[in-house]
């Protein structure tokens, strides 16, 4: 998996069915079991300072509009992971990544 693919994975807490899922972790970091994603969801909400609008693509794969949530970061057994998607077109990853970074405080 690389960083700004879109995954299905079962969240604990979050769901009973899989949801997608963007990995926002860096590419290099490898030989782990797990790896850091952020939640989407399907509906709007209030908070848009910390979201992202995803437009469905061929690229992303997504039948909907959907929205990354940047303030809901997991580290996720790979085992999790059902199946990929699509990959987040660079500039909508550069949003992603700027919210994140917000976020963060970093």
């Amino acid at each position: 998996m690389r960083r700004g693919e879109i995954w299905t994975v079962l969240a604990d807490g979050y769901a009973r069915k899989p949801r997608p899922v963007v990995v926002v972790q860096n590419d290099e970091i490898e030989g782990f079991d797990s790896t850091v994603v952020c939640l989407m969801i399907s509906f709007t909400s209030d908070d848009m300072t910390t979201r992202v609008k995803v437009p469905p693509t061929a690229q992303n794969g997504l039948i909907k509009i959907s929205w990354v949530m940047t303030e809901k970061i997991l580290a996720v057994h790979t085992s999790a992971l059902g199946q990929r998607i699509g990959i987040l077109e660079d500039d909508v990853m550069r949003q992603v990544e700027k919210k994140l970074a917000h976020v963060l405080a970093l």
